[in-house]
């Protein structure tokens, strides 16, 4: 049900490849494909970290199920064919009607939680960047 972060880096390793060597272009010649990819591997680590601790925020008790639902639609809009195939005013106008489904209380409750894990994501950053303070 749930992959490890070995698998989550073997699927995207496979996927990005391509547009990797691509991207590079000459400079990619002679370099094998684990000399590409690995200095990526921290970056990716990390936003399965956020996306982890971003997870068990939601299953806390206090998060209401609606705004656990506005959290599912808004993952299932960003993986759907139409993010990728057609022009930004037509998902953007799809997320609003999504939205609309929901009370505003709720609304602003996910709004919160966001808006607090993205402070916490900012401290931490700035304990590792500057630690004596």
């Amino acid at each position: 049900m749930f992959s490890t972060n070995e698998q989550k880096l073997r699927d995207i390793k496979a996927l990005m490849l391509p547009v990797m060597k691509r991207k590079l272009g000459v400079k990619a010649y002679g370099l094998t494909d684990d000399q590409i990819f690995s200095p990526q591997i921290p970056s990716y680590t990390k936003l399965f970290e956020m996306n982890m601790k971003w997870n068990f925020r939601l299953i806390k008790p206090d998060v209401p199920k609606e705004v656990r639902e506005i959290e599912h639609q808004i993952r299932q809009l960003k993986v759907s064919r139409d993010m990728l195939e057609l022009d930004k005013e037509y998902v953007l106008n799809k997320l609003k009607r999504m939205l609309r489904k929901f009370s505003e209380s709720s609304l602003t409750r996910y709004i919160q939680l966001k808006h607090e894990f993205s402070v916490q994501k900012c401290e931490d950053l700035q304990k590792r960047i500057f630690p004596n303070e």
